[in-house]
């Protein structure tokens, strides 16, 4: 099948003296150095103030966005319903009733029986809001 592998041969350099390089910038390549990271520090001023002057400061769009959080919140809140405004809504209906219909009722009391449930009670809260 052929021959066995050749024997591995290492080879290890002699010691020798370390060189050392030394570059030498010259004083006039630090300073245009120094002057254009000056200038792109300027540039990037100039253009966040612009952006700043635009949109705001994030101190300022913080504030705002906690204003609209505010905002949103109380809206909510605003909305939803007082606590008795179902019984307002009977008493309504109670006024608007004729005298035959307060009878009626009248009747129903005094029997201990008890009242049909208003209009505002089957149709306008879910079931799952009235007293079983």
């Amino acid at each position: 099948m052929g021959s066995s592998p050749s024997p591995r041969t290492t080879f290890i350099p002699t010691p020798s003296q370390g060189v050392a390089y030394r570059s030498i910038t010259p004083e006039s390549d630090l300073r245009a150095t120094a002057d254009l990271l000056n200038r792109k520090k300027e540039e990037t001023n100039v253009a966040l103030n612009n952006l700043y002057a635009q949109g705001g400061t994030p101190a300022e769009l913080g504030a705002q966005q906690a204003q609209t959080k505010f905002q949103a919140a109380s809206t909510y809140l605003a909305s939803l319903p007082k606590a008795n405004t179902f019984d307002k809504v009977r008493d309504t209906s109670e006024q608007l009733m004729t005298e035959e219909q307060k009878k009626y009722l009248g009747a129903l009391a005094a029997k201990n029986t008890p009242a049909p449930p208003a209009y505002s009670d089957t149709t306008s809260m879910p079931s799952w809001t009235r007293n079983a």
